[in-house]
C-alpha cells in the first residue's frame, strides 16, 4: 500500500485541485470532495470498471470505507477527504489504510463516533441539517399512492406485478404493455416476470432515487447492491447493467461514461476512430438492456457503424480499408450541383421525422439494431424495428443536438 500524491488541508476545509486526466475542479467545502459519490451504493456502482487483476480487498469494503473507483489501476478515492490509494495488496483492511494516511478525514471521524450510522446521517449530523437533496419530483402529479394506483386501472390482464405494489414502490403505470416509470426519479421498468420485488428492481437500476432512499433507507438499497456483487455470474464487465444513467446531461468525458471505456473491446473500438461519446452510449445501452458487455470488437463495430448511419445519415460512413487500384485510378465523378436551402430544410426535417407517426422528431434509438426512426410515443408500441424488422430488446433515449 502506497500513498499517492494529493493535497489535503488543516481542518474542515480542503483545498481545491484538480486531477491529472480528468479536468475535474474538486469542491472546497467541509470535508465532502466528491457529493456524487456520497451514497455507498453510488460508489460500489463505480467499481464496475475494477481490473480484474487487483487482489482484494473488495469493491463492497472500498464502498463502506468511503472510497469509490478512481483509476487508472486499482487508484481509489475517499468522496470525503479526497485522499487517493494505490497499489493494494492482499490483506489490505480499506478502513485501516484509510484511518493510517488521512486520520483527518471528516468521514472516518463521524464513523469512528456512531459506527451503524448510514452515510446520509453522517453528512447531516455534520452539517447540523439534513443531506442536500433535490426533492422535486419528475412527475409531482403522480406523488400521492392512490394516483398511482388509479393509473393502473387498464393494466393488462396477463402482465406480471401486483399494481399495488408497485404503485407503493413509487412507479405508475404509463399506459404501454407493462411499462412502468417512478414517478420521483423517472426510471422506467418493463417486462415484469413472476416473482420480480418492485422494491428491489428499484433499488437495483435506481439506487440514486430519493424517493427509494427515504422509504426504505440506504441499508436496503446497500443490500441489492451488494448482492449483484456477490451474484455468481457478476463480472467486472457485466456489472455495469446495473448502471443506468437517467441524466441526458451526462457527458462523454464525466466519470460515468469514462468507466465505460476501460475495457479492452471499448479501447479498440476507440483506437480505430471511432468518437468516444458513440462508444460509451452503446456500450452503456448494452450493459443495461441485455445484462451483458461486449464479447468481441467486432460486434461493437457493427453497431457503431450501424448508429452512425443513422445518426448521421448526411454523411457516408467511412470504413477502415484500403482503396484497391482500380479505385485510385478511377477518374473523379463530377460533383451533383448544390441543392437549395428550401430542398436541405425539406430532407433533415424528412430523416428527423417519426416513420411511424410522420409527426413528431424521432428520439428513439433501438437495441440492438440501432436504428433511430421513432419518437417516443411511438417506441413502446412496437415490437420490431420498422427498418429492419428486428426484434427490438430495449430502447434509449437520443438527444438531438
Amino acid at each position: 500500500m502506497s500513498r499517492w500524491s494529493v493535497s489535503q488541508g488543516c481542518g474542515n476545509s480542503h483545498k481545491a485541485l484538480t486531477m491529472a486526466g480528468h479536468g475535474e475542479q474538486l469542491f472546497r467545502g467541509w470535508g465532502m470532495v466528491r457529493p456524487s459519490m456520497r451514497s455507498e451504493a453510488e460508489r460500489l456502482r463505480s467499481f464496475s470498471a475494477w481490473p480484474r487483476t487487483c487482489p482484494q480487498p473488495s469493491p463492497v469494503e472500498m464502498a463502506r470505507s468511503g472510497f469509490y473507483y478512481l483509476g487508472p489501476g486499482d487508484r481509489v478515492q475517499c468522496f470525503s477527504c479526497g485522499g487517493v490509494l494505490r497499489s493494494w495488496e492482499p490483506g489490505d483492511r480499506p478502513d485501516t489504510e484509510h484511518r493510517k494516511f488521512f486520520p483527518s478525514c471528516t468521514f472516518l471521524q463521524q464513523q469512528q463516533r456512531d459506527p451503524g450510522a448510514t452515510d446520509s446521517q453522517i453528512l447531516g449530523q455534520h452539517s447540523g441539517e439534513e443531506p442536500d437533496r433535490t426533492w422535486e419530483s419528475v412527475y409531482p402529479e403522480m406523488a400521492e399512492e392512490r394516483d398511482r394506483l388509479d393509473s393502473f386501472r387498464n393494466w393488462p390482464m396477463y402482465a406480471h406485478g401486483n399494481p399495488e405494489h408497485l404503485a407503493g414502490s413509487g412507479f405508475f403505470y404509463t399506459g404501454h404493455r407493462d411499462n412502468v416509470k417512478c414517478f420521483h426519479c423517472d426510471g422506467g421498468l418493463r417486462n415484469w416476470e413472476q416473482g420480480d420485488d418492485p422494491w428491489t428492481e428499484h433499488a437495483k437500476w435506481f439506487p440514486m432515487c430519493d424517493f427509494l432512499l427515504h422509504v426504505k433507507g440506504e441499508a436496503f438499497i446497500r443490500r441489492v447492491q451488494e448482492s449483484l456483487f456477490r451474484s455468481p455470474e457478476s463480472s467486472p464487465d457485466s456489472l455495469g447493467s446495473y448502471i443506468y444513467d437517467r441524466s441526458p446531461a451526462s457527458s462523454p468525458g464525466s466519470p460515468e461514461s469514462w468507466r465505460y471505456l476501460q475495457s479492452s473491446v471499448a479501447q479498440d473500438a476507440l483506437q480505430m476512430g471511432f468518437k468516444q461519446s458513440l462508444v460509451a452510449s452503446l456500450i452503456q445501452s448494452k450493459f443495461l438492456l441485455t445484462g451483458s458487455s461486449y464479447s468481441s470488437v467486432s460486434d461493437l463495430v457493427t453497431d457503431l457503424l450501424v448508429a452512425e448511419e443513422e445518426t448521421h445519415s448526411t454523411e457516408s460512413v467511412s470504413v477502415s480499408r484500403a482503396p484497391t487500384r482500380m479505385e485510385r485510378s478511377e477518374p473523379p465523378k463530377e460533383s451533383a450541383p448544390p441543392l437549395s436551402t428550401e430542398e436541405q430544410l425539406r430532407r433533415l426535417k424528412e430523416e428527423r421525422m417519426c416513420k411511424v407517426c410522420m409527426d413528431k422528431d424521432v428520439s428513439m434509438l433501438f437495441v440492438p439494431c440501432g436504428h433511430l426512426v421513432v419518437c417516443t410515443e411511438c417506441a413502446p408500441n412496437l415490437r420490431h424495428c420498422p427498418i429492419c424488422r428486428a426484434a427490438i430488446r430495449g430502447s434509449v433515449r437520443a438527444f438531438m443536438s
